[in-house]
């Protein structure tokens, strides 16, 4: 995913692949929205975006994106309960001449991202955690998002 494309849904709506935050005063929130990302069971097969750094209509809010907080972001691959690891990186883009942090998280080939013994979702607008048995496993067809919902 290159600048271009992340920036352009940096800027466009919040939808269940984009995230934005004013900043990192919920750290925990931003390691949801990582793992919902990373579990993609709307099953775009795209990656996931988090901003920090942006507001609601997405416009840049002047935060300063120092070393420190491109550091935490990345630590929270490894440190922030999400297990297994998932696939993403962190870097600084550019919104209106003021400075974003962005996560991009890879969508997962078969397996379920569990945050403290619960596996948040992105649906819509919104994530949403379940600690149901069901989402214990991720099935490699197309329809396994569907499957895993209804037990179908």
């Amino acid at each position: 995913m290159d600048t271009v494309e992340v920036v352009a849904l940096l800027q466009d709506l919040e939808t269940d692949r984009v995230e934005r935050k004013e900043s990192l005063s919920d750290p925990d929130r931003v390691c949801q929205a990582i793992c919902a990302f990373a579990n993609d069971l709307p099953d775009h097969r795209r990656p996931g975006v988090i901003g920090i750094g942006i507001d609601d209509a997405g416009k840049a809010v002047g935060l300063e994106v120092t070393d420190d907080l491109l550091l935490r972001l990345a630590q929270m691959r490894d440190t922030g309960g999400i297990y297994p690891f998932p696939s993403m990186t962190v870097s600084r883009v550019m919104i209106d001449g003021s400075q974003v942090a962005v996560v991009v998280v890879q969508p997962p080939a078969s397996w379920t991202f569990r945050v403290q013994s619960s596996t948040p979702t992105a649906w819509g607008w919104s994530s949403t955690t379940t600690v149901s048995s069901r989402w214990d496993r991720r099935l490699a067809a197309p329809s396994s998002s569907f499957a895993l919902l209804t037990g179908r």
